[in-house]
């Protein structure tokens, strides 16, 4: 059960499901962890949050969307993207602007793949980088990780997994950051069958992992034909 303050620990909110604002708490902290020190004494966790935020409020201010996109799910799937890109070689991203659009990209091509929307208009993604270098990142990205999304929604031991690993990593940060709203009851608990653990989610939860590749399909032939369409204008 929560507890009545307005900070919850750890532990509560390891075993909630997050709203978009935790979720994006946890995935700041977890995210900034990757960083190697340098970086780390550059960028301030929550500001990654802000990249996040920043493009979130965008999309409900046009309209694009009526709810933040920044679920707990669509976070963790980012963040396992973004683990499996930074963590062999941190060295690599040395300042914000390169951990910013990194971040952007991956933002854009997991909601394509498994936001609530059909699409998403990609200049909020850009980070004030270039059209053609936007698509020369966001397409062989999707590419790359497009076995990674069908797997975590395929298999929901894998996406517990995935989860784990986000509020892990994650959630220290409520040991000293405010909770903005009160913590929701938890939506999963853990019962133990035939010996198993399984996990007992909500409905949404369930219909959100369970897209198919056909969305998937979709949403990368959508994002090829908006590159082309960017490079027909552009000869």
């Amino acid at each position: 059960a929560a507890s009545s303050g307005i900070v919850p620990t750890r532990h509560e909110v390891c075993l909630t499901t997050l709203t978009p604002s935790q979720a994006r708490t946890v995935f700041s902290y977890a995210s900034w962890k990757l960083l190697c020190p340098s970086v780390q004494e550059i960028i301030d966790q929550q500001q990654i949050g802000a990249w996040l935020k920043r493009v979130d409020d965008f999309l409900i201010a046009v309209r694009w969307q009526k709810e933040s996109a920044l679920t707990e799910s669509i976070l963790v799937i980012v963040y396992s993207c973004l683990r499996k890109i930074v963590e062999p070689d941190p060295d690599n991203f040395q300042s914000p602007h390169s951990v910013r659009s990194l971040v952007l990209i991956l933002l854009y091509v997991v909601l394509s793949y498994a936001g609530s929307e059909t699409s998403y208009i990609h200049s909020p993604f850009t980070g004030g980088l270039s059209d053609s270098y936007f698509w020369a990142r966001a397409i062989p990205t999707a590419c790359h990780f497009s076995g990674l999304f069908f797997q975590l929604h395929a298999d929901s031991a894998v996406y517990s997994e995935h989860l784990q690993a986000l509020k892990t990593s994650g959630c220290p940060a409520f040991d000293s950051v405010p909770s903005p709203t009160p913590l929701k009851s938890a939506l999963r608990f853990h019962c133990r069958q035939d010996g198993l653990t399984k996990a007992l989610e909500s409905t949404t939860e369930v219909q959100t992992r369970r897209k198919t590749k056909r969305r998937a399909s979709r949403s990368l032939i959508k994002m090829v034909k908006s590159f082309a369409e960017f490079i027909a204008k552009t000869i």
